[in-house]
């Protein structure tokens, strides 16, 4: 059986390899900044929903997903027991006023793997429809989440 649940508050950045298209010299640049979701995980069916604000920013967003389980590709096997888990989220950024004068909705969806002996998950974001920074549909960038100390 799974162990990974998203219940509380999780820390959240991904990173582009370009600024506005143009390559930047060390691989990758913040996407945004950072972001803090608010998760609930369901124990029976793994779906996970909340929210999401960005520091610093009053955008607000909805999280929703899914976590499963797969083959851990690294253990040689994939016939074998050993699975790892992972989630796949949809943040929609809802943008307005003072960010944009007609409100809109910014899609994203997220894969993120569960990283053995850390509370770390690693993966990859890809802007869905309308990117806040304006970046094209389709863009992809690596992401990581991590559970917010409480304070």
């Amino acid at each position: 059986m799974s162990k990974l649940t998203l219940s509380g508050k999780w820390k959240y950045r991904s990173f582009v390899p370009s600024l506005n298209g143009v390559p930047t010299p060390d691989l990758a640049a913040p996407w945004a900044p950072l972001g803090v979701l608010d998760l609930t995980t369901n124990p029976e069916t793994r779906a996970v929903s909340g929210t999401m604000e960005v520091i610093g920013s009053p955008l607000k967003a909805t999280v929703t997903g899914q976590i499963s389980s797969a083959p851990d590709p690294t253990a040689g096997n994939l016939a074998t027991e050993k699975l790892i888990d992972f989630v796949e989220l949809t943040i929609t950024a809802h943008v307005g006023p003072p960010l944009s004068p007609a409100p809109f909705d910014s899609v994203y969806n997220l894969k993120l793997w569960a990283s053995e002996g850390t509370d770390h998950l690693i993966g990859c974001t890809i802007a869905i429809d309308k990117d806040v920074a304006r970046r094209p549909n389709g863009t992809v960038g690596a992401s990581v989440m991590f559970p917010a100390p409480v304070v």
